[in-house]
């Protein structure tokens, strides 16, 4: 009875939400966003570290690095800063919201 009823109170938090609203993400618990943050942040970096990890190994190469390389480690270096930049704002929302 204790899911179903948080289930209820869940259901009618989000009836009662409006567009307006400064929290919208309040179905979801500080600590879920700061995990779902750390995650990204996670995924970020190893994505970063990939991108760097592309450019030296095209380096070793004797022709050396290709145009396709740059724009991978470009790409891959946007892709990672970003979601390191959405695991602070996941670990910023928990300390704000202490």
């Amino acid at each position: 009875a204790g899911g179903r009823d948080r289930a209820e109170s869940v259901a009618g938090q989000l009836k009662r939400w409006n567009p307006g609203d400064r929290v919208w993400l309040s179905a979801m618990s500080a600590k879920a966003i700061e995990e779902v943050g750390l995650v990204a942040g996670i995924l970020g970096a190893l994505i970063l570290a990939g991108g760097s990890l592309i450019i030296i190994m095209a380096s070793r190469r004797y022709a050396g690095p290709t145009e396709a390389d740059h724009r991978r480690e470009k790409f891959s270096h946007l892709l990672g800063g970003f979601l390191i930049a959405v695991g602070f704002a996941g670990s910023l929302w928990r300390l704000l919201q202490k």
